[in-house]
């Protein structure tokens, strides 16, 4: 039996932070962009088709010109981040419009210990939502969905 689980933080700020800073917030507090070697990222123009890319690690800044370009086309764009050290990440796709980014919880799924089925939502929160408050971005909901 597999799971899907995804997380969506809404949030407010009265600072209008592009995709790229909200990035570097969640790089700033133990997350990195290294999916076993190398960044993936939603494809300019994939018209919510999910195609996939993949840069070299060290191609931070032509992925952010790729993110900063799907906005501009009303694209919403969508990276993989890890959490350094251990093999746990997310499929994080930015909403920018909706001051919402959801985690699709799918790389390495922490499962919750007395339900092992089910993925431990609470494991995840703080991790999710402590870069964007250090920044002083309120959060306004979360929302989480977990289907089988």
């Amino acid at each position: 039996m597999s799971h899907t689980i995804s997380i969506n933080v809404i949030y407010h700020t009265a600072i209008n932070y592009p995709v790229p800073e909200i990035i570097e917030m969640y790089i700033s507090n133990g997350w990195n962009m290294n999916d076993f070697g190398h960044i993936s990222l939603r494809a300019l123009g994939d018209k919510d088709d999910y195609d996939w890319i993949e840069l070299q690690l060290g191609q931070v800044d032509e992925l952010y010109k790729v993110i900063s370009k799907k906005v501009e086309a009303n694209e919403d764009p969508a990276v993989v981040l890890m959490l350094n050290e251990i093999d746990v990440g997310a499929v994080t796709t930015f909403f920018p419009k909706e001051n919402r980014i959801n985690f699709l919880l799918m790389i390495g799924r922490k499962k919750h210990p007395e339900l092992p089925e089910w993925t431990d939502i609470s494991w995840y929160i703080p991790k999710l939502i402590k870069p964007l408050l250090a920044s002083g971005i309120v959060i306004e909901q979360i929302a989480s969905f977990d289907s089988l």
